[in-house]
């Protein structure tokens, strides 16, 4: 009984050592067998991604060639040919020269000219809203807003962040202008008035009633005739055309030194439409204004492919510095 029992045990033991050995072959082998399942799956979506779904192969990458110099070609045959020759970006024309372009000439030079600046602000600040109300502000020292400072805002539409933050960063006095708003003038704080008024170009009250007032009445009525304005922002919804020749027939904006203005032009594309256009831009860059940013307003979306092949805006908002107003 004892060699059988010794027998048996020695059979135990060996059955347990191919165990032993069987399920240290299995952990090994099923990883591998997974990782080997794994990389033909892996080579089958490959091949997948390789072919369209209709099975035939994808086109090769694009072949560029490395770069070796450039050299402008004699003739531009490309879709901004049109825009790069008759888009003046500066130096516009004016008098005569400007009254023989043709409607062509005319809008893309508008719309090259409104989309360019031709200064270096080095530091601008925002006041008011990231979006729609916001405006930017030059703070370079030449430029720079200094207590005691006056600054004149039309257009509110409800929305005083540009004031209140030009206020809060700068303490100016601000004075707001909006005759669409159903407030009344009053004062909004100890910096800031409110007036139901609106600027034109000339004092009369319009078709809606409201009481437009030009810049020289404006300045006259707050006793600022002589005094500079530190920065003049305007978002009138047309009445820029109207009321800034206005301003610089009567010398109004020799003593403004900052000018935030947003031009409205939808989708005008004539001739009779954009001579005064491009002349009030043209009369603004011989006065000394120097465009330090510009913005496509994209609430304005205009296409217009027979002069633009790109994307315009009806509403250019373009920030000036005046560099006759030098310190």
């Amino acid at each position: 009984m004892q060699i059988t029992r010794g027998i048996m045990n020695g059979r135990y033991v060996k059955v347990l050592v191919l165990c032993i050995i069987g399920g240290a072959v299995l952990l090994v082998f099923f990883p591998l067998l997974d990782m080997k399942n794994t990389s033909n799956k892996l080579q089958t979506i490959l091949m997948k991604m390789s072919k369209d779904p209709k099975g035939v192969p994808l086109p090769k990458p694009l072949n560029s060639q490395p770069f070796s110099g450039r050299k402008m070609p004699d003739v531009d045959t490309s879709v901004l040919a049109g825009v790069r020759k008759k888009g003046l970006v500066k130096n516009l024309q004016s008098g005569e020269q400007l009254k023989a372009m043709d409607a062509d000439g005319i809008w893309k030079t508008y719309h090259s000219y409104t989309d360019n600046i031709d200064i270096i602000c080095e530091r601008r600040l925002r006041m008011g809203k990231i979006g729609d109300g916001g405006w930017e502000v030059c703070d370079d020292p030449p430029y720079r807003p200094i207590k005691p400072c006056i600054v004149y805002s039309f257009g509110i539409n409800n929305d005083f962040s540009f004031d209140d933050d030009v206020v809060k960063s700068y303490e100016c006095d601000v004075y707001s202008f909006d005759p669409s708003m159903s407030a009344n003038t009053h004062r909004r704080n100890k910096n800031n008035m409110f007036y139901k008024i609106g600027i034109g170009g000339k004092d009369e009250k319009d078709n809606k009633k409201w009481q437009l007032m030009t810049l020289t009445s404006i300045r006259k009525m707050l006793n600022h005739s002589k005094s500079i304005i530190d920065v003049l922002k305007m978002d009138a919804e047309g009445a820029e055309w109207a009321s800034v020749p206005s301003m610089i027939e009567a010398g109004e904006l020799k003593t403004v030194r900052q000018l935030l203005l947003e031009f409205h032009t939808g989708g005008q594309k004539t001739y009779e439409q954009g001579l005064p256009k491009l002349k009030l831009l043209s009369d603004l860059e011989q006065h000394g204004f120097r465009r330090f940013l510009v913005h496509k307003n994209p609430a304005c979306r205009a296409i217009m492919k027979d002069i633009f092949p790109l994307v315009r805006t009806g509403c250019q908002e373009v920030h000036y510095v005046n560099i006759n107003l030098l310190p």
